[in-house]
């Protein structure tokens, strides 16, 4: 994978283990910012300026404990081999806008 595509494959598949099922923060933040922005954002702990508004209107407070568990889960993390693991029991990365 290369590229903004590959960048965001990459971080769909690292927020499926970052974030519970239907996360309404996460969600929200998807809204504003493509996958790979939203992992980045994680990473830097800094609220990017496309989200603020948006974040603000949807409940800011929600982010507060969601971004320690997140960069939490990041840190210890190893998503090449979660990936592995996953391709070598034929498990498929579906993302959004996927066909199939």
């Amino acid at each position: 994978m290369t590229g903004q595509a590959g960048d965001d494959r990459t971080a769909c598949a690292a927020l499926t283990y970052l974030a519970e099922p239907a996360d309404p923060v996460l969600g929200e933040l998807l809204q504003v910012l493509p996958p790979a922005g939203v992992l980045a954002w994680i990473r830097s702990g800094r609220v990017p300026g496309a989200a603020s508004d948006v974040l603000e209107q949807a409940g800011a407070a929600g982010l507060r404990p969601a971004l320690p568990r997140w960069r939490a889960r990041l840190a210890g993390m190893d998503l090449a081999g979660l990936l592995a693991r996953h391709q070598d029991r034929g498990i498929r990365l579906a993302c959004p806008g996927d066909p199939g």
